[in-house]
């Protein structure tokens, strides 16, 4: 059942301090006009101005303002709901996280998850002059309607796309052999199969050979870092994205009477939370932050809107009484035989002259500080969505990459770099291969993840992928018996465990990644460099050919 966006409501102490400036003016305003000599007060036959103004002082109160007078229009705040937070289960997201494996060679794919090989289909690669790229991808698109915008608008349903230049999963035509431009072509009925069983950010495996995950236990993988209840109920009531009082409002802050929107504390029960949980509980924050502030920001910007009508029609008046002033004395001094006739009118416009200067200069500060109330209030509302954004990142799976090439760890949430610092490799001037670690469940102890991993053959380019498994289709159908082309045989240079033993990361980015590690993340150890293919919107790419 969806819930009924509230609709009252008062905002947090946090933003108080842009509605007592507004009030400090405005009592400033409120004394001096209240003194005798005011003509501003003494001026009985002239409403008040204040009366002018749309806004009542029963819905100001909630805000701290006081207005110079009591006939407005009512304006009723919108405000979110404290956040209920409630302790988050350390069951592993469902569905567990896929690994797809195409092998140029075989014209296969295969899918597999923390259990083992869950799908297999045929495949039909890039043909010669249009190979299909082998490395570590990750679905980054999906439409299944999709028309190639480089080929004519020819047809690919059921469209996973595994890089901006072009190459994806699609739909299309199996004669047995390479035959597309570059895509990964799959059967009508495996394409829907495997549409309907990923998601974005899968992560994607091409090789030029068979490759197979396997399950793998070190010492050296990352480990999750997990948060005590207790520990994160401060963390929450201490975060905050709006900005803090001035300090020469913060005793006036400190007295107000006003609740805030502080999450409730999450109950002591002994049991560390996930970086996946803590995550969700800082969301929790994050969203009824990003809602206060983009209610005190429109109530900001429609009070700085009424003030600004109202010192404007202010100036307006006493423009219009100066014009009428100077018109009526220009009469007087050309034409003297009217000069006793206009005398009484001139005293007249020279005392409304008098009430609208007055007004003037009780109206202009309460508008100055509005607007800049006002623009304050929508910082702190940009402040607290970015905030939002950055945490709804780290509900994403996090992927790190150690590149020998750069001797570099980089991390990644969300397709967004956050994260990069220097890597030491032991023997850096040897070859460690390209290997991808992907954590597909929670140990037996619940500290713990389990993690498959694959290692992509490098190999000695002689021939064309798509010549190599061409001649690998014709010498099957001639019935022979398949061998390995001796120029393709894969030179293996690491395993995925002896990649990890020359691996030493600094202490800073272990616990960055530990933070933020948990079920679906993926840590890639490889020769190569960040390629040009990761970019805005994607994972690491890594291309191996």
């Amino acid at each position: 059942m969806q819930r009924k966006r509230p609709t009252t409501g008062i905002l947090p102490n946090s933003l108080l301090w842009p509605a007592t400036l507004i009030a400090m003016v405005c009592s400033s305003v409120e004394a001096s006009a209240a003194a005798p000599d005011n003509p501003f007060r003494q001026r009985a036959r002239r409403a008040p101005i204040a009366q002018s103004l749309p806004v009542t002082v029963a819905s100001l109160k909630p805000l701290g303002l006081k207005p110079l007078a009591t006939k407005l229009i009512s304006v009723r705040p919108l405000a979110p709901k404290p956040a209920t937070l409630r302790p988050m289960s350390m069951k592993a997201p469902d569905p567990v996280p896929l690994l797809a494996v195409i092998s140029l060679a075989d014209q296969r794919i295969t899918v597999h998850n923390g259990n083992g090989q869950v799908a297999e289909s045929r495949v039909s690669s890039g043909q010669s002059g249009y190979r299909t790229p082998t490395g570590l991808f990750s679905i980054i698109q999906k439409n299944k309607y999709h028309e190639s915008n480089i080929y004519d608008g020819a047809p690919m349903p059921y469209m996973q796309r595994l890089t901006w230049s072009g190459i994806a999963l699609h739909e299309g035509n199996l004669p047995g052999y390479p035959a597309s431009h570059g895509c990964i072509r799959l059967s009508g009925g495996f394409a829907q199969q495997l549409w309907g069983m990923t998601k974005i950010g899968v992560r994607v495996v091409v090789s030029p050979s068979r490759t197979v995950p396997q399950p793998l236990s070190h010492a050296n993988l990352p480990v999750p870092a997990l948060t005590p209840t207790e520990a994160l109920s401060e963390a929450l009531a201490k975060a905050t994205v709006a900005p803090t009082a001035p300090a020469a409002m913060a005793s006036l802050v400190a007295s107000s009477q006003l609740p805030d929107t502080a999450p409730q504390a999450l109950p002591s029960n002994g049991r560390a939370l996930s970086p996946l949980d803590v995550a969700r509980q800082l969301r929790a924050k994050a969203v009824a932050d990003a809602a206060a502030t983009a209610t005190a920001a429109k109530i900001a910007l429609d009070i700085a809107a009424i003030q600004s009508a109202t010192a404007n029609a202010v100036v307006a008046r006493k423009q219009r009484t100066l014009a009428a002033l100077a018109v009526l004395r220009n009469k007087t001094a050309t034409n003297p035989a009217i000069s006793a006739a206009n005398e009484t009118r001139i005293a007249e416009l020279e005392r409304d002259l008098e009430v609208a200067a007055a007004d003037e200069t009780a109206v202009e500060p309460i508008a100055f500080a509005a607007a800049q109330v006002a623009r304050d209030a929508e910082r702190a509302n940009d402040a607290a969505q970015a905030a939002l954004q950055d945490i709804n990142r780290r509900l994403e799976p996090v992927q790190v990459f150690v590149s020998r090439k750069a001797q570099m760890v980089y991390v990644r949430q969300g397709f967004t770099p956050i994260f990069e610092a220097p890597v030491t490799l032991l023997d850096a001037g040897a070859s460690i291969g390209t290997h991808l670690y992907l954590a597909t469940g929670v140990a037996g102890d619940q500290t713990a993840l389990t993690w498959t991993a694959i290692t992509v053959p490098e190999t000695s380019v002689v021939a064309d992928d798509g010549e190599v498994a061409l001649r690998a289709a014709r010498t099957r159908r001639a019935g022979e018996t398949r061998t390995a082309s001796p120029e393709r045989v894969p030179r293996l240079r690491a395993t995925a465990a002896t990649a990890l033993d020359r691996i030493e990361m600094p202490d800073e980015a272990r616990k960055f990644i530990a933070e933020r590690l948990w079920v679906g993340a993926s840590l890639t150890i490889s020769d190569h460099g960040i390629s040009k293919e990761t970019g805005k919107g994607t994972d690491f790419v890594v291309l191996t050919k």
